[in-house]
């Protein structure tokens, strides 16, 4: 028995240890990123691959068997990072077909999507703008095109609403953030010890996955155009510098916390090993919202093109974070990742119309109308939404570059006007967390979906590209206002009563419940964003609900309306504005015991209080399905004209 043993356990390490199969067919190969700017598109010589969760035997065998040699761990998954020997692209082909791997893919280098053309920018004139123009300029971004004001009258944000920032660092000392960074409260800063166990030692503020140190802090650079120091620091002034408090900017949210997830050095690209690790650092560790103002384009949708990036913005949405990326500037309609995946909202760039912008920029770095796309912004299905990307105003910090060019001392903060859909994404990331923070204070929970919805359906609908055609922004430019009323909103409704098949007698009335939720919202569990009550009259059927609504903020609903022994009506994406008149159709009665049907148990209900009144012994007024007072022969027609009918709503 024992050679037996021994000889099958030899048998297998053969096995395991057998040069890597040949394939009746070619393998297909993985998506070619072309190199943004003559950068590479991924790291040379590594990939990313996870195995799949039966494959029980230890790295080393399985990634000598697959050509390849064990690296390192990403993230909070069971993602390894391998060095392979052969050329990359079809090496991750290879192991793509070995029945032991779930996915594999080459460890993709992502980048910054900023315009680089801003004039300021390039010519170095990027102190604090005195021109009167400039400064109004926010105000016109803020509140003339997104509404902003309206929003903050209702909330500026949440101390404990967390938005992680991933990017190349954010200084941390600048004075409209430093209120606003996000502090680990279970780490004891500087003693050298992970006190909160999540892997990460001293992590106080965040952490740097581009060099596996505390500090997210961006580098100074090493004088070599260092194009990525101010970029993190921008984002996050975009999204949530203080406002209202007499420096330099006001955020497009005030008081929202960031988290500072550094994964850019100063120059190049971030691996997608990374970003996937801090997107799961992000889910982890309380984050709320996850930036990302980065990416790349490929020939395949996120999910194909990059399965492990998919896999971490998946977990990150099941754990309730909503996720937002730039859509990207290479003025295309193929996707890009991390904007094309799963459960992500991508967002591009609109323009201007500001004349001292318009002296400042040239045709070539946007549109000169705030209702165009920018000219640098990809379009079409991959986009959900967009925000201005044209002169947003934002802080930065001098580079070492900036340093040797005369532009100021390495490290010291700036005022600049920059461009690209990098800092659209921030905009829509701090109305997520407005309608996060706006939810809480009302007692709500939103779900990611819930927020997308909202997002989606209260943004203005711009008109067609002219080259590009129409949609090219999604669902349209953001509406701070109108989304963050969106929730909590009071939906004022009466019923204009229809006329029914037989006189009303007097007290055949009742009201009627109507709920307002997100589309798509499952209306059997979520919390609605509105419930208004109604009066009604009786048809022949039941209750006729044709709504008069008025409603602070136009929006795309589903609705249901209900009233005691009637089947509950659902309408989908219905586009509501002040004064609208809904026809909810006829409420059908008979359904005594409220379980979205109308069938025998409903007669049961019924003739166990037939003939009762209102006071007697017995009397059950889920039977009197007409309201006046009485279990009568009325009652028991309506259930029997409706006999069989059920609900788009059933209970459980």
């Amino acid at each position: 028995m024992k050679l037996l043993k021994l000889t099958l356990a030899l048998v297998i390490a053969a096995a395991l240890l057998t040069p890597p199969a040949t394939y009746a067919q070619a393998p297909p190969q993985p998506p070619s990123i072309p190199p943004q700017s003559g950068q590479p598109s991924y790291v040379p010589g590594e990939a990313l691959v996870r195995l799949k969760s039966t494959i029980s035997m230890a790295d080393s065998v399985n990634f000598s068997r697959l050509g390849a040699t064990y690296l390192g761990d990403v993230g909070g998954a069971v993602l390894r990072r391998v060095a392979i020997k052969e050329p990359v692209e079809s090496a991750v082909a290879r192991m793509r077909l070995d029945p032991t791997v779930e996915y594999a893919q080459p460890n993709y280098v992502r980048y910054a999507y900023v315009a680089p053309n801003d004039p300021r920018y390039a010519n170095g004139n990027q102190g604090d703008p005195q021109n009167a123009d400039s400064n109004d300029f926010q105000k016109w971004l803020l509140n003339g095109l997104l509404n902003a004001e309206s929003a903050w009258d209702l909330t500026t944000g949440r101390s404990d609403v967390v938005i992680a920032m991933i990017d190349s660092g954010v200084k941390l000392d600048l004075p409209d953030l430093a209120g606003n960074i996000w502090a680990n409260s279970g780490e004891t800063p500087g003693n050298g010890t992970d006190d909160d166990h999540n892997g990460y030692v001293d992590d106080v503020n965040g952490w740097d996955f581009s060099r596996n140190t505390a500090n997210p802090g961006p580098e100074p650079g090493d004088g070599n155009g260092d194009p990525n120091v101010s970029h993190g620091t921008f984002t996050a002034t975009v999204a949530d510098s203080i406002g209202n408090n007499g420096a330099d900017l006001a955020g497009a949210a005030w008081h929202l916390k960031l988290m500072p997830l550094k994964v850019f050095r100063n120059t190049g690209g971030a691996t997608d090993s990374n970003i996937i690790a801090a997107i799961d650092y992000a889910a982890n560790n309380g984050a709320n919202v996850i930036n990302l103002s980065l990416g790349s384009v490929s020939p395949d949708p996120c999910p194909v093109s990059a399965p492990a990036v998919e896999a971490a913005i998946t977990r990150a949405h099941n754990r309730g974070v909503v996720v937002v990326a730039a859509a990207g500037n290479e003025t295309t309609n193929s996707p890009s990742t991390p904007a094309s995946c799963s459960h992500v909202i991508s967002v591009g760039a609109s323009g201007h119309n500001s004349t001292y912008l318009a002296n400042l920029y040239s045709a070539q770095v946007g549109s000169k109308n705030p209702d165009g796309r920018a000219s640098f912004s990809n379009y079409g299905p991959y986009v959900d939404v967009a925000a201005p990307g044209v002169g947003v105003l934002a802080q930065g910090v001098r580079s070492v570059t900036d340093q040797n060019l005369g532009r100021g001392q390495a490290g010291t903060a700036y005022t600049a006007f920059v461009s690209g859909t990098s800092f659209s994404a921030p905009i829509v990331s701090a109305l997520a967390g407005l309608l996060i923070s706006r939810a809480k204070d009302l007692g709500q929970t939103l779900a990611p979906n819930d927020v997308k919805n909202i997002i989606d359906s209260t943004a203005v609908a711009l008109p067609a590209d002219p080259t590009y055609g129409a949609n090219w922004a999604g669902h349209g430019r953001v509406n701070f206002g109108a989304a963050v009323a969106f929730l909590g909103m009071r939906v004022n409704s009466s019923l204009i009563l229809q006329g029914g098949s037989r006189p009303q007698p007097v007290g055949w009335q009742q009201p009627v419940t109507v709920k307002l939720f997100t589309p798509g919202a499952d209306v059997t569990s979520a919390t609605p964003l509105a419930v208004t009550q109604a009066t009604g009259t009786f048809d022949s059927l039941g209750m006729r609900a044709r709504l008069a609504l008025n409603i602070p903020a136009s929006g795309t609903f589903d609705v249901t309306a209900s009233a005691p022994g009637t089947l509950t009506n659902v309408k989908t994406n219905q586009v509501l504005a002040n004064n609208s008149t809904l026809d909810m159709g006829t409420l059908l009665s008979g359904d005594a015991n409220g379980d979205g049907a109308i069938g025998i148990n409903d007669f049961g209900v019924l003739s166990s209080t037939f003939l009762k009144k209102q006071g007697d012994a017995g009397f059950d007024s889920r039977a009197d399905f007409d309201s006046n007072g009485i279990v009568n022969i009325f009652d028991f027609g309506l259930l029997a004209v409706n006999f069989g009918k059920t609900s788009p709503i059933q209970v459980p």
